[in-house]
């Protein structure tokens, strides 16, 4: 067993204290300046599902530069094309049907194109003979559903004269879509589709005041305790 006993400087440990807050208050500083005073602003519209074919547009919040400098603009686009193939043999024989659905959805920015989607949807099945109602339903009938995700976006880190100011912003969506069906025998075949969805845009900025932020000594050391 030993003991020993340490003798405290006072002044080492005020100098040594002296290098950790400038130390630490340049940490602050770093850590501030790295991304703390990013901000971000969000604004969305919504389209209601409508048979297409459409052109539609919809205004959204500009960005205003009185609150910053503008970084980055993101245009995100989230919906569905949806519809159906409907057949009915009114003959005395089965056959079969076979159909596909391509559309397409193209969005502008200030009749500038920004982005675009493309998707398809192919289905079969088989029918009986007329059991004697025309309701695209029973052992003479079909009535298939169906979906197409749209999902996408993109980011632009220049060109945002559209996107600032104090009015909105324009934006442009065209869709369309196009069904080919066929079926053996004879009968009737009917296909429908709406397309609907949110384009949202992001505004990424760097704010044009800093809050202020208890950078003193003594909440420096609460961080550390």
């Amino acid at each position: 067993m030993y003991y020993y006993t340490k003798l405290r400087d006072e002044s080492a440990y005020e100098a040594k204290e002296s290098i950790m807050k400038t130390s630490l208050t340049l940490l602050v500083g770093v850590i501030l300046a790295a991304g703390a005073f990013a901000e971000t602003h969000q604004v969305s519209a919504i389209l209601d599902h409508e048979t297409t074919n459409w052109n539609r547009s919809v205004q959204l919040e500009q960005f205003d530069p009185s609150l910053g400098i503008l970084t980055s603009v993101a245009i995100q686009v989230e919906g569905s094309l949806e519809g159906s193939f409907q057949h009915e043999l009114t003959g005395e024989e089965s056959g079969t049907w076979s159909d596909f659905m391509i559309m397409t959805l193209n969005v502008s920015v200030a009749n500038q194109w920004i982005i675009g989607f493309d998707g398809a949807h192919v289905a079969n099945g088989e029918l009986g003979s007329f059991d004697g109602v025309l309701d695209f339903a029973g052992t003479s009938g079909e009535t298939y559903d169906y979906a197409i995700p749209i999902s996408g976006g993109t980011v632009r880190t220049s060109g945002f004269e559209a996107y600032l100011g104090d009015g909105a912003v324009s934006v442009q969506l065209v869709s369309q879509a196009m069904a080919n069906m066929s079926q053996t025998g004879s009968g009737t075949m009917v296909s429908t589709a709406t397309c609907g969805g949110t384009v949202t845009l992001t505004y990424d900025y760097s704010p044009a005041t800093i809050p202020n932020e208890d950078t003193s000594w003594s909440a420096v050391k609460a961080l550390y305790r």
